[in-house]
């Protein structure tokens, strides 16, 4: 990190390098969050079952897990990765207001 970077973060937070990759720069920040959140929620979306709402966000986790190990290279174009990286996505997407504790 140069000295501009440096500044840049602790004036505004993140630094101009974040645009570079933002998918890999914010997916480890998701994945802690949502772990967290799974580790100690304190209820559910009321639209969902405490059952539902687990396996939701274990498909989200799996999601961020595999784009964090993976990183979005070609490898994770292959087909069984891509489906469960999509589908978590999808999830979080459609679920972002109900990530709460």
């Amino acid at each position: 990190m140069n000295i501009k970077h440096f500044f840049q973060r602790a004036i505004r937070g993140y630094d101009d390098t974040l645009f570079w990759g933002m998918d890999e720069y914010l997916a480890p920040i998701i994945l802690a969050g949502l772990k967290n959140l799974k580790e100690n929620q304190s209820g559910h979306p009321a639209c969902y079952t405490e059952e539902e709402w687990d396996y939701k966000l274990d498909k989200m986790i799996e999601a961020f897990q595999l784009i964090e190990d993976i990183g979005t290279t070609k490898e994770l174009l292959d087909a069984e990765n891509n489906k469960v990286v999509k589908e978590g996505l999808a999830l979080f997407a459609e679920n972002y207001f109900s990530l709460w504790t």
